[in-house]
């Protein structure tokens, strides 16, 4: 008979023998240890990690696509017309895939707006809206989660404005978006 440390194991080893949990402590390193932890996440692999805090201790967090944004800073066509006008353009780079498209835009007059995709030869209407009296800005999210730029030729994003009647105003646009990683 031995005296065998009677230990009460929680965790099983790879090689299928037990452990016992360690006592560990705030600020210890738990590289080869068995503890349990509270909070644990699936990288991007599939494996089991730990969050990494910020210096200051904060959870690092992402409040969008990871990339680069992309904008155009508030176009504006002066007295913008009943024929459909150009208000803002976003050159798109080749083969590249972007996220997030948004735009606001606003009008004092009835006006129709329009969010397109060009690649190349190509015009694709991706959103319409209407602004006018009671609504004069509007926010225009592109709900398909990525647009990817074609092969060649120009591409871009595009914001075109109709006013479809009263006196002349100013079309105004800003657009968004966020180039991928």
């Amino acid at each position: 008979m031995s005296n065998n440390d009677p230990r009460f194991s929680t965790l099983r080893e790879a090689d299928g023998s037990a452990s016992a949990l360690h006592n560990v402590t705030e600020g210890s390193t738990p590289v080869g240890m068995n503890s349990l932890t509270g909070l644990v996440f699936r990288d991007s692999a599939g494996n089991l990690t730990r969050p990494q805090l910020l210096p200051d201790g904060s959870f690092p967090i992402s409040e969008g696509a990871p990339g680069t944004p992309v904008c155009t800073n508030n176009q504006t066509v002066v007295n913008g017309n009943t024929a459909e006008t150009d208000v803002a353009t976003l050159t798109l780079t080749i083969s590249e895939t972007y996220a997030n498209v948004m735009a606001t835009v606003s009008c004092f007059s009835p006006t129709v707006y329009k969010l397109k995709q060009i690649d190349d030869a190509t015009t694709t209407v991706l959103k319409v809206v209407k602004v006018g009296p009671g609504s004069y800005t509007a926010d225009m999210l592109y709900d398909i989660k990525t647009i990817v730029a074609g092969a060649v030729g120009t591409q871009e994003l595009k914001i075109t404005g109709q006013r479809i009647s009263g006196g002349p105003n100013d079309f105004d646009a800003d657009l968004c978006a966020v180039q991928l990683a």
